[in-house]
């Protein structure tokens, strides 16, 4: 048996024995170099393995978790990414519908939201998000038409970040708000979901770094397939 392999088999055995729990991090990749006795590659390759069979996912800069083993998604609500980069990262088969895009004036609400006058332009896009073939996430976008290149709206429509990013639109800051609610008709339909059956709502502004705003998005998302989940690191050394 290769050393990998046994980290590997390691890491399994904890899951499957609740050592290691749903959404738990594990040891990082120098506590198991230590107690196995090998090098930092070694036990990355053993990991990478691992997150490729899904069992195991890595959070950018906080460290390797396991896959949530309750069916559902999980939302982490301080991390300033998108529903593509977020499947895309759980390598899940991910497909968008957009249902409306049309440009308008914003109402009262819709431009206090943005910041914007009432006689300024925005693009409405309204778009279902599919799992694994199935409705997950109805999603409605308001965002000012100056940040709308036509000539990359398929880009636009995948990803609103990584749109933003490539445009050079530096996003500094999102302030998100959830909720639970009861649906309207229309987005019971689109979620396939139950009478009486509340969804989870995420509303989130984007702020860019000279403080505009990006975006004002609400999301409806279907509470039986997601769940929503905040990490916080302690600084211990400041206690």
């Amino acid at each position: 048996m290769m050393k990998f392999d046994k980290i590997e088999e390691y890491i399994l055995n904890n899951i499957k024995s609740d050592v290691y729990l749903s959404e738990e991090k594990i040891e990082s990749e120098n506590e198991l170099a230590k107690k196995f006795g090998v090098s930092r590659m070694t036990c990355r390759k053993a990991i990478e393995n691992l997150v490729q069979r899904n069992y195991l996912y890595k959070i950018k800069g906080k460290g390797t978790y396991v896959k949530n083993n309750e069916n559902k998604h999980i939302i982490y609500l301080n991390e300033a990414i998108g529903f593509s980069e977020r499947t895309k990262r759980e390598n899940l088969s991910a497909v968008t519908n957009v249902l409306q895009y049309e440009e308008r004036f914003p109402s009262d609400q819709i431009s206090k939201k943005l910041n914007i006058n009432k006689e300024e332009r925005i693009v409405y896009l309204k778009r279902l998000r599919f799992i694994n073939e199935e409705p997950v996430v109805v999603e409605i976008t308001y965002i000012p038409k100056k940040f709308v290149n036509e000539k990359r709206l398929n880009e636009f429509f995948e990803s609103k970040y990584n749109y933003a990013l490539s445009e050079n639109y530096k996003i500094k800051e999102m302030q998100k708000e959830y909720m639970g609610v009861l649906p309207n008709r229309d987005i019971k339909e689109l979620l396939n979901i139950k009478e009486n059956i509340p969804v989870f709502k995420l509303e989130n502004t984007a702020i860019l770094e000279n403080g505009e705003i990006f975006e004002y998005t609400k999301a409806f998302y279907n509470q039986e397939k997601y769940k929503f989940l905040e990490i916080l690191k302690k600084d211990i050394d400041k206690y």
